[in-house]
């Protein structure tokens, strides 16, 4: 056995207890990467929910509740009142339509809210932080629930609990003297009032708990058609602007100094510009070459190549064979024939040459 063999064998050694004491006293820990919902997300809060019903095969429609908006009965329309401002005339029309056997399904929006006002419901008072003995921050209160008619249990989050002013069809407890979900009957339709409806169908929260089961047999309880309610664009205010936009404004001011810095007269070195580059004359015959092909002056090309092998064959006169003479006096009139002529030249001048 040679050094070199006993050298290998070494590192290989070496490599294999530097692998074994790794695995066995380092401990590798995963590293949870949490990124931010994306634009999309932020513009349209129920996509989860969206995505989750089309992998279920649910197509929704998207409506924009008007006076004049004319919606199927039956049907199951979503909304959150703290995303969309109703008119007065929209609003009737969409209380007609649950009344003909509508169903409207509504995250509750503030004391005072329009449709929470007409359904006699309000949110439900917490306690004040400050009168609490513990200084221990509370806990998310998680209750279990179940829809009637259905022996499912659904464990959500039921922190945005809420209360009627009138007895309801049926509804489930949120744990502190408030209402996680209720139905509410007006004529031949209901409204089914779910608490923090807004927060459970988040990308964020759609994937705790059982808020995704929920929301699936919620939107399979009829027989109908889902709509959701359009969610407008936010307007852009100046306000808005300069509490969230300053960063970009501040930059954008840099880069326009920059730009004016970059234009704006200084005194300073003149910057002359370097003398132009000589050329060659073989870019200048070439030059002459392509523009009296473009002209098709082709028996002026072919005059020149003759020319020059000619005054070859002249000192060469024993050279000459009687087929030379005839790519020396002639006449091209298209590049066809002109190519024809060059070939046979250059074929003339190469034999020239070796000669």
């Amino acid at each position: 056995m040679n050094r070199g063999v006993v050298v290998a064998v070494l590192a290989v050694l070496t490599v294999v207890l530097v692998v074994v004491v790794g695995r066995r006293f380092v401990e590798r820990v995963p590293v949870t990467v949490r990124r931010g919902a994306s634009a999309e997300v932020r513009r349209q809060p129920r996509l989860a929910f969206e995505r989750l019903l089309a992998e279920g095969g649910v197509e929704p429609r998207t409506v924009t509740l008007t006076a004049d908006v004319s919606l199927p009965v039956p049907a199951m329309l979503w909304l959150d009142e703290s995303a969309v401002d109703l008119s007065i005339a929209a609003r009737e029309a969409m209380w007609a339509w649950v009344a003909r056997g509508g169903t409207l399904v509504l995250s509750p929006g503030m004391d005072g809210s329009p449709l929470s006002d007409a359904l006699g419901v309000r949110r439900r008072r917490p306690i004040p932080q400050d009168t609490m003995v513990t200084d221990a921050p509370a806990a998310r209160r998680v209750v279990d629930v179940h829809l009637p008619g259905q022996t499912d249990t659904y464990r959500i989050d039921a922190q945005e609990g809420f209360l009627l002013a009138s007895p309801a069809a049926w509804s489930v407890g949120d744990g502190a003297g408030g209402l996680a979900l209720a139905e509410i009957r007006r004529d031949r339709g209901r409204v089914l009032v779910v608490a923090g409806l807004a927060d459970l169908w988040t990308n964020d929260q759609i994937g705790e708990h059982a808020h995704a089961s929920l929301l699936w047999d919620l939107a399979n309880l009829e027989d109908a058609p889902l709509l959701f309610t359009a969610i407008p664009e936010p307007a852009l205010l100046p306000g808005q602007v300069a509490r969230r936009g300053w960063p970009v404004l501040v930059a954008a001011a840099i880069l326009a100094l920059l730009a004016l810095w970059r234009v704006w007269p200084r005194r300073g070195p003149m910057w002359l510009p370097p003398a132009p580059e000589r050329r060659q004359l073989r870019e200048h015959v070439v030059a002459l070459g392509r523009f009296l092909l473009h002209d098709r002056q082709h028996v002026t090309l072919a005059a020149m190549a003759q020319h020059v092998v000619g005054e070859r064959l002249r000192h060469q006169p024993w050279q000459e064979r009687a087929a030379d003479r005839h790519a020396l006096d002639a006449r091209p009139s298209n590049g066809h024939e002109l190519l024809t002529t060059l070939q046979r030249l250059q074929q003339l001048w190469r034999r020239l040459h070796r000669a």
